[in-house]
């Protein structure tokens, strides 16, 4: 992952959710509030970050693992490719189907997202590859994303009531 692209996403995460937040203060509760930023998280740093590091990969072979110290263009990179397409897609669809999904997509996305780190980690301390970059902006946002996620989706679900059907932050009107 490029460190810029990090930030990046991160950025629209909370702006995202702020803006969010903002226009719908007079409405918001506490459950509604976790589902905005939750569903920010989904949208850009799954959805959005997802398929830039599909459509980076695939065009661009090597460059989204450079700051990783891999070499271009090997098969690890193209095998890739699939699976940040199917966590890309399904975190865009988060902007319209809910529910399950989103915990399917949580639950997805963070084995993803912690295997990615554990690779970085693991290879920092058993020197797989020497000299590179492993832990870093990328490290913990691999860490901390599902983890945030997780949290918010729990969060969410023990004070939901079944029946209740929320909209999605881009379904609702402001007040």
């Amino acid at each position: 992952m490029e460190f810029s692209l990090v930030y990046a996403i991160a950025a629209l995460i909370v702006a995202g959710a702020a803006i969010n937040l903002v226009l719908w203060r007079h409405d918001l509760s506490a459950g509604k509030a976790m589902e905005t930023v939750l569903f920010w998280c989904l949208l850009a740093g799954v959805g959005l970050m997802g398929m830039i590091l599909c459509f980076g990969t695939l065009l661009l072979p090597g460059v989204p693992l450079d700051p990783s110290g891999w070499p271009a263009g090997i098969q690890f990179s193209w095998g890739s490719v699939s699976v940040w397409l199917a966590i890309g897609l399904a975190g865009l669809a988060c902007a319209k189907w809910r529910g399950g999904f989103w915990g399917a997509t949580i639950l997805i996305s963070s084995v993803v997202f912690f295997g990615d780190a554990g690779s970085r980690l693991t290879g920092d301390l058993w020197m797989i590859n020497p000299g590179a970059v492993l832990a870093g902006p990328a490290f913990w946002y691999e860490l901390g994303l599902p983890v945030v996620m997780i949290a918010l989706w729990l969060g969410i679900w023990r004070g939901r009531r079944h029946h209740d059907v929320w909209l999605t932050p881009l379904e609702r009107k402001p007040s």
